[in-house]
């Protein structure tokens, strides 16, 4: 897989484990994006290619676990919730 499809991959997986976290432990909504960051950096050390270094897999997980937030932030104004 190219990279941009493991990255779109790795958001949808941290979105889901996120609200998977938040939701079996019962966490405040202020702990809610430290979760998402570490879990997107988890993910992109775990399934990320090769030929990333270890600083851009890092930033990239980073910015996995940010995104991760903002599309379920996003989501979550669009339906109303």
């Amino acid at each position: 897989m190219d990279i941009l499809t493991t990255t779109g991959s790795i958001i949808a997986l941290t979105t889901g484990l996120t609200e998977v976290f938040k939701r079996a432990l019962k966490l405040s909504k202020g702990v809610v994006p430290l979760i998402a960051v570490v879990l997107g950096i988890f993910l992109t050390l775990l399934l990320s290619p090769a030929e990333l270094s270890y600083a851009e897999t890092i930033l990239l997980g980073i910015a996995t676990g940010l995104s991760s937030i903002g599309l379920f932030s996003g989501t979550k104004n669009v339906l109303g919730k």
